[in-house]
């Protein structure tokens, strides 16, 4: 069977390596780099070195079917360190602190640990039907350290800004922060990194896979033929039997607009974030002694997080590399190596009604939606549900 899968992140790339085992695939990516969110790139300093600006780390623990598909390609990893710190106004603190005993005898440090113990075991209860921030204001927490743990917290983890992260459904923000041992203060996930730079799981793919053309540079306008599905670019014009889309879902309305109405898939929100590769050590914290691999700030207008390469990839490098994204003052020109920009997903109650509708459209006219919105918008979810739809396209056969 001749199927298209237009989208080449961690969805659209899973979907076509394992149905690239028993049929004919053909990738479309309107960009001229495929992988998506998983960005490496190569600088030199030293010596050259692979860093990631967008994919950066899985655990053993939520990421299984990320784990086995890493093991199949022959994908090396290896531990890494998510320690964690925020700076604020009036307050900065980072989770390194609370290794050393030293810590525990100050008062002020007992009182923030007291108020992480009360979060975390009113988070382990079962409620749903408000949002996160309804939830919130309902169990009294104290202001100061909703804004300095909780929000920064969540907002980090969804590169979202701590406003929005409040309008996730309650439901599945505990369940997310239960299922990751986020309400735990010990016996944690081991968090680990790709070697050599994410990217080098999509060369993988590459060498290995079935798949039997990658088309980059341009978005295909997609029609309905008799009973197969016409994919059109200024280059080829291909006939499929199947089609898997595996874009952000509110790039769906256009991709099928000379097929049907999807306008109710714009209604899936993504918060566009500025992401910049650089050196500028003004963007971790001003103590030394709090910088983390994820650091959250927010004063004056400012909202954004900085992530500490170094830590995080384990880069032996005199200059530290740092990934700050989010709402920044200006870096300086001469310390950025490169500038991104990425889309991630708003999990408001409306975009779990979109995701309801779309689960109920797999299928039909041999038309198929992936991608981490699905889920909870992270690589695991994405190959999740790339092998759901590959399940489906084999079983109906």
């Amino acid at each position: 069977m001749k199927i298209a899968v237009v989208g080449s992140g961690i969805s659209g790339l899973g979907a076509s390596y394992y149905l690239g085992k028993r049929h004919h695939v053909d990738l479309y990516e309107s960009d001229t780099r495929i992988g998506g969110h998983t960005h490496t790139h190569k600088i030199q300093l030293e010596e050259e070195i692979n860093v990631d600006s967008g994919f950066i780390v899985f655990n053993d623990l939520n990421y299984p079917n990320l784990i086995q598909f890493f093991n199949e390609l022959g994908v090396d990893t290896a531990d890494t360190d998510m320690s964690f710190s925020v700076s604020s106004k009036n307050n900065s603190w980072s989770s390194n602190e609370f290794k050393k005993l030293s810590t525990f005898l100050k008062p002020a440090k007992l009182i923030f640990l007291k108020n992480i113990i009360k979060f975390n075991h009113a988070a382990k209860q079962n409620i749903a039907g408000i949002s996160f921030r309804e939830w919130l204001e309902n169990k009294n927490l104290k202001k100061e350290f909703v804004n300095d743990y909780v929000l920064p917290m969540a907002a980090a983890i969804w590169s979202t800004p701590m406003d929005k992260i409040g309008e996730y459904p309650v439901e599945s923000m505990l369940a997310f922060l239960k299922n990751h041992g986020l309400l735990k203060l010990i016996k944690r996930p081991q968090w680990h990194f790709v070697k050599n730079g994410s990217a080098s799981y999509i060369d993988a793919i590459i060498e290995t896979s079935n798949i039997n053309n990658v088309f980059t540079g341009e978005s295909p306008i997609i029609n309905k033929s008799n009973q197969q599905w016409r994919l059109k670019t200024s280059n080829h014009e291909l006939d499929y039997d199947q089609v898997v889309i595996a874009t952000h879902i509110n790039d769906v309305p256009k991709l099928l607009a000379n097929y049907k109405d999807f306008s109710f898939m714009s209604d899936f929100s993504y918060n566009t974030n500025k992401t910049i590769l650089h050196t500028d050590e003004s963007f971790m914290p001003v103590r030394k002694k709090l910088w983390s691999s994820w650091n959250s700030f927010k004063y004056d207008d400012y909202e954004y997080v900085t992530y500490w390469m170094n830590n995080l990839q384990n880069i032996k490098s005199k200059t530290n590399l740092f990934v700050t994204i989010g709402n920044f003052p200006q870096i300086q020109t001469q310390k950025i190596i490169k500038v991104m920009q990425y889309e991630h997903p708003l999990f408001d109650f409306t975009s779990q009604e979109v995701k309801d509708k779309v689960s109920e459209l797999q299928g039909l006219d041999n038309l198929y939606f992936t991608g981490a919105y699905q889920g909870y918008g992270f690589h695991e979810d994405g190959l999740t549900s790339a092998l759901n739809v590959v399940r489906m396209i084999d079983h109906a056969i």
